[in-house]
């Protein structure tokens, strides 16, 4: 391994950048008592990458957002809050190999009592999915995407 590739892998362990992870739910809504589905992808760059597992996580996020006036000011008050989370794992035991693709179905399945995705004037509770690879360093992942919850 030459300097060049030394530079590149630790440039990955920092970033996450060895690899393009997406995320693609098997629809856009959900309904609570069925298992939520998605795709997992994953594109890895020129260097392999030594990954222990990939990951498909869950939450739900509340949020609340209020106009008051303070001290004759109209301000607005945001307030976020991570609920429910939850992660199911695939462990890997082969290297992922430079440039090629590889591809996970996956699933989660919620227990009963969590709370429906919830659009009102001043509050929200949403839900997001992320899949991702677990290696030393940065995690690449595909980001959180929104789902709806019936």
């Amino acid at each position: 391994m030459g300097l060049f590739d030394k530079l590149k892998q630790a440039t990955n362990f920092i970033t996450g950048g060895g690899a393009t992870v997406h995320i693609m739910p098997e629809k856009a809504e959900f309904d609570r008592s069925a298992p939520i589905k998605a795709k997992v992808t994953t594109q890895i760059k020129d260097a392999p990458i030594n990954a222990s597992m990939v990951y498909l996580e869950i939450r739900s996020k509340e949020s609340v957002s209020l106009k008051k006036n303070i001290n004759g000011k109209n301000e607005s008050i945001t307030e976020e809050r991570i609920g429910f989370t939850h992660k199911v794992q695939t462990p890997l035991t082969i290297p992922l190999e430079g440039s090629k693709s590889y591809e996970w179905e996956m699933e989660i399945t919620l227990p009963p009592q969590v709370q429906p995705t919830f659009h009102g004037t001043m509050s929200h509770h949403t839900w997001e999915i992320m899949g991702a690879l677990d290696v030393k360093g940065n995690d690449p992942d595909s980001g959180w995407v929104e789902i709806r919850l019936k």
